[in-house]
């Protein structure tokens, strides 16, 4: 699944800050959390990721009222556009996975 956040509300010489809600229902066919164990959010620059976020399925399947966490991206060195972690931004986000079967 790909969600785009769009343009950002404001800027600075260092931050971008977005203010978007987004509610997106999404249905796999995903049998267990062991054959889906771990999710990643991205920050993109136009099409190549810069930096992520990666947590495990089984901490967002407890609590349907989930509440807001704030994380940290860590940068991709792979890629090498960011510099220093502080750079790396932070999000917010609220998730849920509930189990269809």
């Amino acid at each position: 699944m790909e969600i785009e956040s769009g343009s950002p509300i404001a800027t600075g010489e260092n931050f971008n800050r977005w203010d978007k809600r987004i509610f997106k229902k999404w249905e796999d066919n995903v049998q267990s959390t062991k054959r889906f164990p771990t999710f990643f959010i991205y920050l993109m620059e136009d099409d190549k990721p810069i930096c992520f976020f990666r947590d495990s399925l089984v901490n967002y399947t407890s609590n349907p009222d989930a509440v807001v966490n704030w994380e940290e991206f860590e940068i991709d060195k792979s890629v090498g556009k960011v510099s220093e972690q502080w750079k790396a931004g932070l999000f917010s986000f609220r998730l849920y996975f509930r189990d269809a079967t």
